[in-house]
């Protein structure tokens, strides 16, 4: 009896401590795909300029299909643009994404920070936080 408790506390704590690192593999591949997304709407936007230009707005997509209707933003026409949160239902990870533009001296640069998390609801105890960022 002994041998099977310690077995199954052994067991439980072994999967509590792994939980972080399952965690983060999928929150950290959202915040990756977020940046991968953000930095092609920037730079090989189909309709030929960038999707975040300072002086213009345009609508972009990311992941939109029937489990994802609100994927959709517009963005543009100021120095910074937030997407508040992209979905990737049916799994319950998300993605926020930050992309500023700024002069710099006479050169624009661009800052796209994308986070990651494995559950959007702001009230969960393990919500899981990774952050990737691009400056260009």
């Amino acid at each position: 009896m002994v041998s099977y408790l310690l077995f199954h506390m052994f067991t439980y704590a072994k999967v509590n401590f792994n939980l972080p690192f399952l965690f983060t593999r999928a929150v950290i591949l959202c915040a990756i795909i977020g940046l991968t997304l953000f930095v092609y709407w920037d730079v090989q936007n189909p309709a030929g300029f960038s999707a975040f230009s300072t002086s213009t707005g345009s609508t972009i997509f990311c992941n939109k299909d029937s489990n994802n209707p609100g994927n959709q933003w517009v963005v543009g026409g100021n120095d910074t643009s937030t997407i508040n949160r992209i979905d990737f239902l049916p799994d319950s990870s998300c993605a926020i994404v930050v992309v500023t533009k700024a002069y710099v001296g006479s050169v624009l640069k661009t800052t796209i920070e994308s986070k990651g998390y494995n559950s959007c609801d702001l009230s969960n105890p393990r919500r899981v936080e990774r952050a990737v960022r691009a400056t260009y």
